[in-house]
């Protein structure tokens, strides 16, 4: 049982070393995180709309009756494959008295 528990024993000068060393790399990753995501704060449009995500809804005809964070146009996505509770959610976020109207 000793042997274990002087595996364990550190002095001083070994605690001092490791708290600096784990004190430096935890700076380190945090400026450097900082660092990296920093540089896309920039703006409000960068922030709110990166990759030009965001969700446009057309009518049966085709026109778009709805759009959230500018949106491009990319590709249709028939309605069968969105699952309801995002259906439910894009129509709670344009008017929370759809289904009541």
């Amino acid at each position: 049982m000793k042997k274990i528990s002087n595996l364990f024993r550190v002095d001083k000068q070994e605690f001092i070393i490791i708290f600096i060393a784990f004190f430096l790399l935890s700076l380190f990753v945090t400026l450097f995180t900082s660092y990296t995501f920093a540089n896309k704060l920039i703006t409000k449009e960068t922030i709110m709309n990166n990759n030009n995500t965001g969700l446009t809804l057309l009518d049966r005809n085709g026109k778009p009756f709805f759009t959230f964070y500018q949106a491009t146009y990319k590709s249709n996505i028939p309605l069968s494959t969105i699952p309801d509770y995002v259906q439910h959610a894009a129509i709670a976020s344009e008017d929370k008295n759809f289904y009541t109207n």
